[in-house]
């Protein structure tokens, strides 16, 4: 845990975090559309909603200092360490 919490303290770090999960829900927001069987396409309103969630947890993540926190920030600290 401590290792996750040390990645997490970096300026660059933290904005990794926040943009990877403003991404992650703003493509999966338009699904949620097909869950609740809409019969209108609103498909830039889900993703707007995404971003919002999305960067609301991304700031948590970054900044929070609980273990939810650092469980959510896993997932940015393993793609940090793969190479493109």
């Amino acid at each position: 845990m401590s290792f996750l919490r040390d990645q997490r303290k970096g300026f660059w770090s933290r904005i990794g975090i926040i943009f990877f999960w403003v991404l992650i829900v703003c493509v999966l927001g338009p699904n949620f559309q097909k869950l609740l069987n809409l019969p209108e396409p609103h498909e830039n309103l889900f993703i707007a909603l995404g971003a919002a969630l999305g960067f609301c947890i991304g700031a948590y993540a970054a900044f929070g200092s609980s273990r939810l926190a650092i469980l959510l920030a896993f997932p940015v600290v393993l793609l940090g360490f793969l190479p493109f």
